[in-house]
């Protein structure tokens, strides 16, 4: 469906020159208490033109990524200059001090790279990271306390080294970094999410920090209060002079270094080699041939290789038959995928362990962007800081908040992805830059982003955040998307998942549908009826059609997303 023109926002706060948005987010009309959930959100309508497309959970990254396409610069020029915009706008689920997954296509060439930028652990951390004294496993909540789950962060090296490797050539590394700068500068209106994050994260955010910026004295902003960041905008000015080694190496490495080490709940043992030696690592491509067209993603130490397991031993229909009567066999195929990830799932470079751990709790605050630029090069970009807020721990003076990834790790000691201290080779990595250096452990993740080619040489990206939820949720969309469903329909579908304790998550609709919930029942399926699950992931997709020539660009009614073409039709 095409999409309706949002109506102009004008806000004019004192001399301080908010920047004007072109687009209003949906949730500014909408009860404060619905913080973009499900349930009241008005439907959302794809976007169809030409040009190029984006889609991510935020409008103005969005506006961000979409005005680069415009101005010549390709997919992953888009995708970098959404990153930054997010870190600004959501930035209690990615950010500077997070990591993340990066899958691009190139369409001339018909490859698909992958772009490791997950967080490391500190060389000097001890086995029993995630241990008490009497060697059990900490509580979560333990685990995420004070700096003990910094993970080194990847994200700003991704940013340079994407930007080096796969960019047009056309928009510069500062170019990316300029509507991010004015955004954290002039202020933002805080949306729903942003202040019921901050609202959760209140008494973490004191803890942590006493004084920080996402508090107005003690009290979280509500929403549609102005948020400005003069740190976060002075840090970006940084990065746009000096690029990524700034952050490595530089000024804000120390205070990294610093405030990781300083925490008195518990102190990190972060170091200046750490950051100094972190590297993106390109990994081997996953890849599978499904209902003729060829899926990529992201392997180890991400979990592309379950996705693509899950729609591989799946009956996929030939065509659509309906929301819902493709879930049962799906969810089978992921509970045997999920089963395989939790033997074996971990980073490649440290794959010596022999037996299994315990699940391992992830969260589920992350965001993904999605592109596909006018010559069909694509981007399919998951980015976190992991639990909502991250470690909660702001870099004094630079605007940012650190990540608290290492919680993904397992507890134990001497099974898959549990901490192991000191570096390696990075023997798996396909580019030099990695392997010049050895690299520390990077814990195993959820995130999945995926890219759909067709033999027509039509092309999808998708992805989601959500924790465990992530697999499913790219799962069921693709799925639907190679039945025949139109990008929007199988993006706003209701979603059972599979999660990795064996049981099924399943939404609110579909819960009350009691002709579903028999489905699961004799399909074997087991649902998780303890939690009240209202909605699951947040997928952000963008296609091309080769035969039409007409993009379209979907972001899910589960969040405060957008998605845009370059050149819209208009009815």
């Amino acid at each position: 469906m095409r999409s309706g023109i949002l109506s102009v926002l004008l806000l004019a706060v004192g001399c301080r020159g908010e920047v004007q948005h072109s687009f209003a987010a949906h949730w500014q009309a909408l009860p404060a208490e619905l913080y973009g959930e499900v349930q009241g959100m008005p439907g959302h309508w794809s976007s169809v033109g030409t040009g190029g497309a984006v889609s991510s959970a935020n409008a103005l990254a969005s506006e961000a990524g979409i005005d680069i396409l415009r101005r010549g610069g390709n997919a992953v020029d888009a995708a970098i200059a959404m990153q930054w915009v997010l870190a600004v706008v959501e930035p209690q689920s990615s950010g500077l001090g997070g990591g993340g997954f990066m899958l691009v296509y190139r369409s001339a060439t018909r490859s698909a790279h992958a772009l490791d930028a997950r967080e490391e652990l500190p060389a000097a951390a001890p086995d029993d990271l995630f241990r008490d004294s009497s060697g059990k496993p900490l509580p979560f909540a333990e685990r995420i306390r004070g700096a003990r789950a910094v993970g080194v962060p990847g994200t700003v090296a991704l940013m340079q080294y994407a930007q080096q490797r796969y960019g047009s050539g056309k928009i510069s590394f500062a170019d990316t970094l300029q509507r991010a700068i004015a955004l954290a500068e002039n202020g933002i209106r805080v949306s729903p999410r942003l202040s019921q994050a901050m609202m959760l994260n209140r008494d973490r955010l004191i803890e942590q920090n006493g004084m920080n910026p996402y508090l107005k004295g003690e009290r979280p902003y509500i929403v549609a209060e102005v948020l400005y960041q003069p740190e976060l905008a002075g840090t970006l000015r940084i990065l746009a002079r000096e690029g990524s080694a700034a952050f490595y190496t530089g000024g804000i490495a120390g205070d990294i270094v610093a405030t990781a080490n300083a925490n008195r709940i518990y102190a990190s043992k972060l170091s200046h080699t750490d950051l100094a030696a972190y590297r993106v690592a390109e990994r081997r491509v996953e890849s599978a041939v499904v209902s003729g067209a060829t899926l990529y993603s992201v392997s180890a130490p991400a979990s592309g290789c379950t996705v693509l397991k899950t729609l591989r031993s799946a009956r996929l229909p030939a065509a659509v038959t309906g929301s819902t009567g493709i879930l049962p066999d799906l969810l089978r195929a992921e509970k045997t995928a999920f089963a395989e990830r939790e033997r074996t799932l971990q980073d490649p470079d440290f794959d010596t362990a022999s037996r299994s751990g315990n699940e391992v709790k992830e969260a589920q605050n992350t965001s993904h962007i999605s592109v596909i630029d006018n010559e069909g090069n694509a981007v399919s970009y998951t980015t976190s800081v992991e639990t909502s807020m991250g470690a909660a721990l702001f870099v004094k003076g630079r605007g940012f908040v650190l990540n608290n990834q290492l919680s993904d790790f397992a507890s134990e000691a001497g099974v898959v992805n549990s901490v192991v201290s000191g570096r390696r080779e990075r023997r798996t990595a396909l580019n030099k830059e990695a392997r010049e250096t050895t690299g520390a452990k990077r814990p195993k993740s959820s995130m999945s982003p995926l890219i759909i080619v067709r033999r027509d040489g039509s092309v999808a990206a998708i992805g989601s955040p959500g924790g465990p939820t992530i697999v499913g949720a790219v799962a069921v969309v693709a799925a639907q998307l190679l039945a025949g469903s139109e990008l929007q329909e199988a993006v706003n579908a209701p979603r059972a998942l599979m999660m990795p304790h064996g049981k099924a998550l399943v939404e609110l609709p579909l819960r009350r549908d009691l002709k579903f919930m028999q489905s699961l029942k004799a399909a074997g399926i087991e649902p998780d009826l303890r939690r009240r699950v209202i909605s699951l992931g947040s997928v952000q997709a963008v296609s091309y059609n080769a035969v039409t020539k007409k993009f379209t660009a979907a972001s899910d009614l589960r969040r405060e997303g957008l998605g845009l073409v370059a050149k819209p039709e208009v009815d």
